[in-house]
C-alpha cells in the first residue's frame, strides 16, 4: 500500500473520531436501536444471524478459492471487504424487506440522499482509478476494488429501498 492511501485512512479515522467525540450527545439521541419497536428488534436480530452467517460462508469460500489458486487476481484487503459487503447487503435486504431497517419514524429519505451520494463518490471514484489505468496493479485488482465494492454496498442499499417502497406502493393500490 502506497504512504498517501495509509495517509488518506488515517486522516478519515481521525475526522471519524473527532465527529464521534464532539456529536456524542446527539448521535446517541438518534440511536438507531431507540427507534425500533419490539418486532423490528427480532427482525434485526435474524438479520444479524443472517449477515453473520453469509460473513463466515464467503470468507470461507474466499479462503478455500484463494489457497487452491496459483496466483490470486484479487488483493486480500480487496476479497475481505468484498466478503464483508456481501455481508452487509444481506443484512440491509433482510431488515429493508421487513421493514425494520430505518425505525420507526421511517425517516428513510435522509438515510437515501447519504448513501446515494456516498454510492455515487464510491462509483465517481471507480471510475476515474479505471480511467487512470489503476484497476489492475501488477495483474491484480487493487484498491480500486475497494471503491468498486463500497458503491455497490451503497447503491445496493438505496436500490433495495426503492424497490421495497414500490413493492409497498402496489400493495397499497
Amino acid at each position: 500500500m502506497s504512504t498517501s492511501y495509509l495517509l488518506g485512512f488515517g486522516v478519515g479515522l481521525a475526522l471519524c473520531l473527532v465527529v464521534r467525540i464532539f456529536f456524542k450527545k446527539k448521535l446517541d439521541m438518534d440511536s438507531r436501536c431507540a427507534q425500533l419497536d419490539e418486532r423490528q428488534q427480532m427482525v434485526n436480530g435474524k438479520a444479524y444471524k443472517a449477515a453473520w452467517f453469509t460473513l463466515t460462508f464467503t470468507m470461507l469460500v474466499y479462503s478455500i478459492i484463494t489457497s487452491a489458486l496459483e496466483k490470486v487476481y484479487v488483493e486480500s484487503m480487496v476479497g475481505t471487504f468484498a466478503c464483508i459487503g456481501i455481508s452487509i447487503l444481506v443484512f440491509a435486504g433482510y431488515s429493508i424487506f421487513n421493514d425494520s431497517y430505518y425505525g420507526i419514524n421511517d425517516r428513510y429519505k435522509k438515510y437515501i440522499r447519504f448513501f446515494g451520494f456516498m454510492g455515487l463518490m464510491f462509483a465517481v471514484s471507480a471510475v476515474i482509478q479505471i480511467a487512470r489505468g489503476h484497476l489492475f496493479e501488477n495483474g491484480v485488482i487493487g484498491d480500486t476494488g475497494m471503491f468498486i465494492v463500497g458503491a455497490v454496498i451503497m447503491l445496493g442499499v438505496v436500490i433495495m429501498t426503492f424497490i421495497h417502497n414500490a413493492m409497498n406502493k402496489n400493495a397499497e393500490d
